[in-house]
């Protein structure tokens, strides 16, 4: 046999070798690829266990009525139905356990006054109804609103009898020309099918640029 032939024949073997090696490798690529599609599909299982809290169901409406919600979630900013629809229940179970709640129960409240800055002693009037009560009031937020008006936002805490109390107290002062009183739970309260209310023990600090006590 010449050696041009046996040269023919080696590089014949090589091409043969090579190319029964190819499936081989393919085949585990595939296989390692396949697994990495399991894991992948794996974790996204697991991640959804973790999610329990969030069940889907389905929701029946009249077409029109269906139009006139989804213009509501474009006008307020909703970025979907459900982050609408998911405050409007919250709203709807704050205020129906606000009409069942109990005296004793626990609330947050924001009430924000407009109030004549020139009124005869009435901001004197309004340091000690709060002072009277300082263990509702979290913190007060002082707004010069013009040379005529001023505006208060007090951040209040405590019992729901005694949080309305403060409130009818500083909406009734002399001089306060209109306020609002905005109740609500905490967060945990809201959804808590016991209807208890646990009580708040941490503490937040307050930037001094944004919040301000009233001095004595």
């Amino acid at each position: 046999m010449t050696p041009t032939m046996n040269t023919r024949i080696r590089a014949a073997k090589r091409i043969i070798r090579t190319s029964t090696r190819i499936p081989v490798r393919r085949i585990h690529t595939n296989t390692r690829t396949a697994s990495i599609i399991n894991t992948n599909m794996t974790r996204k299982v697991k991640n959804q266990k973790t999610m329990g809290d969030v069940i889907r169901f389905g929701v029946s409406m009249e077409d029109e009525l269906l139009k006139s919600f989804d213009q509501l979630v474009s006008a307020r900013g909703y970025a979907t139905r459900s982050e609408a629809l998911r405050d409007m229940i919250r709203d709807v179970l704050v205020q129906s356990r606000l009409a069942a709640s109990e005296q004793a129960s626990e609330v947050l409240g924001s009430l924000t006054l407009v109030y004549d800055h020139h009124a005869h002693d009435l901001t004197g009037q309004m340091a000690e109804v709060q002072h009277a009560h300082h263990g509702l009031v979290v913190s007060v937020l002082h707004v010069h609103v013009s040379q005529q008006d001023c505006m208060e936002v007090i951040v209040l805490r405590g019992r729901s009898t005694e949080v309305r109390a403060l409130a009818d107290s500083l909406l009734s002062l002399k001089g306060v020309k209109h306020g609002k009183l905005f109740v609500t739970f905490p967060s945990h309260a809201i959804t808590d099918r016991t209807g208890g209310i646990a009580s708040h023990t941490h503490s937040h600090v307050r930037g001094s640029t944004a919040v301000h006590r009233r001095s004595g």
